[in-house]
């Protein structure tokens, strides 16, 4: 059984989706991780977004694995490094990369074949496993989004600017939403999830129905 989980950058997907796949005792199939390392990939080969070509090269001689909630590219544990900011930056450019999408799906489906998962990102259910047993789509307003954002930020240590969080949340909200494949949208058939106003366990309980309401 495949259940895929949609939705905007910042809302929690990877979180609940983990949580999601050990309740049910399924795997978990990170595919936003799969373009920040690539945009990760990018920035270290000093391969300029415009030079879409070799960017793309260059992913095909890397391995993405991912060990729990470990994310290893060829081998290196870049965990906390995909998620610095210059990387978050060059997600929905190196994302429009048509060519790129298209190897990185090819990864997902091999992944899934033969394997009950939970897997998320922005087109798991629109685009990529059209066919899942069990849509969602999580959603949260760019506000509340930012402001989790700022805080598990401040939790760690880091340096959080609010309103420039915010900002940056909106673009690449945009960005997302009118890239020309594999948009951000929910599938017709999806689960729309509202996780405003919900903590992290009133979520996960609730994507724990969906789930069972939708298995064979």
């Amino acid at each position: 059984m495949i259940i895929t989980i949609d939705g905007p950058a910042g809302v929690g997907k990877s979180t609940v989706a983990q949580l999601l796949a050990k309740s049910l005792g399924f795997e978990f199939l990170n595919t936003g991780a799969m373009y920040r390392c690539a945009a990760l990939a990018s920035l270290e080969a000093n391969i300029p977004i415009e030079q879409a070509d070799k960017i793309v090269e260059h992913v095909k001689t890397l391995r993405f694995e991912q060990q729990g909630a470990k994310i290893l590219l060829s081998g290196r544990d870049v965990t906390a490094r995909i998620r610095e900011s210059d990387v978050t930056k060059l997600v929905s450019p190196i994302a429009s990369i048509i060519p790129l999408r298209l190897v990185l799906i090819d990864w997902q489906k091999e992944f899934a074949n033969g394997r009950n998962i939970v897997t998320e990102g922005r087109d798991q259910g629109s685009v990529v496993f059209t066919n899942a047993e069990c849509k969602i789509f999580l959603t949260a307003s760019p506000e509340i989004r930012a402001r989790r954002r700022t805080d598990e930020l401040i939790a760690k240590g880091q340096q959080a600017d609010y309103t420039q969080i915010l900002q940056d949340q909106i673009e690449r909200d945009q960005l997302d939403a009118n890239r020309p494949f594999g948009a951000l949208r929910p599938a017709e058939d999806s689960v729309v999830v509202q996780s405003d106003n919900l903590p992290i366990e009133a979520v996960l309980e609730l994507l724990l129905q969906i789930a069972h309401s939708k298995m064979p």
